[in-house]
C-alpha cells in the first residue's frame, strides 16, 4: 500500500516540508535581523514606534531612508516573491508524484538559491551572484509550475 502523498511517511513530503522549512525560517530570520537592526540603530519608520527607543524617543523622527534598513527589506519582499510561490507550488509538485532524485534535485537547488541570496545580498556580493540566485530560485518554481500545468493535463 502507498503512504499518503501529504504525510511524513512519503520520503518526498518530509524532503519538502524539511526545505520549506528552512527558507521560511531563513525568511523570518531576516525579518527579525530588520527589527534587531532598528532597534539597535533606533531607525525607526513609525512615529508610534519612536516610543520604544525609551530614552530619547523625544530627540528622534521617523527615518525611511536608511541604506541598511531597506537593503534588509529589499531582501525580505524578494523573498516573499519567491518563497510564497515554492510553497504553493511544491505542494502541488508533490501530487504529481515525481521522482525523489528530481523532488530533492529541485528542493535542494531551491533552498540552497535562496540561503545565497540573502548572503548575496547582504554582504554584499558582487553581481552576478545575486542574480544567479534568483533565477535558480525562479528556475525551479517556473518547472514545478508546467509540470504541474502537463500533468494536470493529462
Amino acid at each position: 500500500m502507498e503512504s499518503p502523498l501529504y504525510s511524513f511517511e512519503n520520503e518526498i513530503f518530509r524532503l519538502f516540508a524539511t526545505y520549506a522549512t528552512i527558507v521560511v525560517i531563513k525568511m523570518l530570520w531576516v525579518g527579525i535581523w530588520t527589527s534587531k537592526y532598528r532597534f539597535q540603530n533606533k531607525v525607526f519608520a513609525n512615529p508610534e514606534d519612536i516610543a520604544l527607543a525609551r530614552d530619547d524617543s523625544e530627540k528622534l523622527k521617523p527615518i525611511h531612508g536608511d541604506h541598511n534598513i531597506e537593503r534588509l527589506r529589499r531582501c525580505h519582499v524578494n523573498d516573499l516573491e519567491n518563497i510564497v510561490p515554492f510553497l504553493v507550488l511544491g505542494l502541488l509538485y508533490i501530487a504529481t508524484r515525481p521522482s525523489f532524485n528530481a523532488a530533492s534535485l529541485l528542493f535542494r537547488a531551491f533552498a540552497f538559491s535562496r540561503v545565497f541570496h540573502t548572503i548575496a545580498y547582504l554582504t554584499p556580493l558582487p553581481q552576478p551572484c545575486r542574480l544567479l540566485a534568483h533565477s535558480i530560485g525562479v528556475i525551479v518554481n517556473v518547472y514545478m509550475a508546467v509540470s504541474i500545468l502537463i500533468q494536470g493535463q493529462l
